[in-house]
């Protein structure tokens, strides 16, 4: 899952860094964080994580053979956002 920071229209905040909480639930676990950034040293296990250049991601791991894993990213500022994953 990726996430990239955008203003009220939509459009992309080129220079955004801002840590990212991510919260997964149902049939699937968070694996590790990342953003790309070569200088930036972050843990790959933390729920939060920084993004570089207005991006970050979520690797996901289900927990079963079939499902929907729940990803919520949040960002202090920022509305939340929710999606839905499926599983098969």
């Amino acid at each position: 899952m990726t996430v990239e920071v955008v203003d009220d229209h939509g459009q992309r905040v080129l220079n955004a860094e801002l840590p990212v909480r991510f919260t997964v639930s149902r049939a699937g676990k968070l694996v590790a964080p990342g953003n790309g950034s070569p200088n930036q040293p972050a843990s790959f296990r933390a729920p939060l994580h920084p993004t570089f250049e207005r991006c970050c991601l979520a690797i996901l791991r289900p927990l079963g053979p079939w499902g929907i894993i729940k990803v919520e990213a949040e960002a202090n500022g920022l509305a939340s956002e929710t999606t839905a994953v499926q599983v098969r």
